[in-house]
């Protein structure tokens, strides 16, 4: 018997009471107006600008220092190509800084919170890591360059299971196929990539760029039509990696 089923048995078992006296009508309320943020959303978010340059955004309203650590000609961790900025806080909390105008390219950057590195949360491109702590940053080419993704066909870019026989449990793969592969009945080479120890498969699709760059060599001419195969490289969890060294 249901809630709703024990709610009106109640109410029909229930002695009849003094008949309440209807009160008098009143002035409907209007409904008190939604509380709005203090700033449009889009400005809580680090955001690439027409011109190039980059507005970085952090909201952390109790830090005490903030800056911004971006890769210009390498990783963030790597000193001799990098930039750091420190960044102001408004009177809301939030941190921002603009830098550029930054070239067309694929950038990596992290936040450095009180001392402590931590990805943009506003920012939907964490790069795969095991770990992860940086952010990755598209800078579009004007026109579109190789690692945009531009207008004509595109490939499909799957993320398959099976079953490794060797490490007796399911395994991840990505599979590149080109554009009209399901139509085509032409064999065709397959390329496999694998990633570094602290990547994962995702590090040759998010960070690579492997299915923008393929689609615009293939329209180009520049590349033959191929299958791509990300197989997950670790084997092995670092749990057990740290057993065995």
């Amino acid at each position: 018997m249901g809630f709703f089923t024990h709610a009106l048995l109640g109410f029909a078992l229930s002695p009849v009471l003094a008949q309440t006296p209807t009160p008098s009508p009143t002035a409907t309320l209007a409904p008190a107006p939604e509380a709005t943020p203090t700033w449009p959303l889009r400005d809580d978010l680090t955001q690439v600008l027409p011109d190039r340059h980059v507005t970085f955004r952090l909201f952390a309203l109790r830090a005490d220092a903030v800056a911004v650590i971006i890769g210009v000609k390498s990783g963030p961790n790597e000193p001799q190509g990098s930039t750091t900025a420190a960044m102001t806080k408004n009177a809301n909390g939030l941190w921002s800084v603009t830098l550029g105008p930054l070239e067309s390219d694929l950038y990596e950057y992290q936040f450095l919170l009180d001392g402590r590195k931590i990805t943009d949360p506003g920012n939907d491109m964490p790069k795969p890591q095991r770990q992860v702590d940086t952010s990755l940053l598209l800078i579009p080419g004007t026109p579109p360059d190789f690692l945009d993704a531009q207008n004509g066909a595109h490939g499909t870019m799957r993320d398959e299971t099976y079953y490794s026989t060797a490490l007796g449990k399911n395994r991840q793969v990505l599979v590149y196929t080109p554009p009209n592969y399901d139509r085509s009945h032409t064999p065709l080479p397959v390329l496999y990539l694998y990633h570094g120890f602290w990547d994962t498969r995702y590090s040759w699709v998010t960070e690579g760029r492997l299915a923008q760059i393929l689609d615009n060599l293939l329209a180009e001419g520049k590349a033959v039509p191929m299958i791509v195969v990300v197989p997950e490289a670790n084997a092995l969890d670092l749990e057990t990696i740290g057993e065995w060294s």
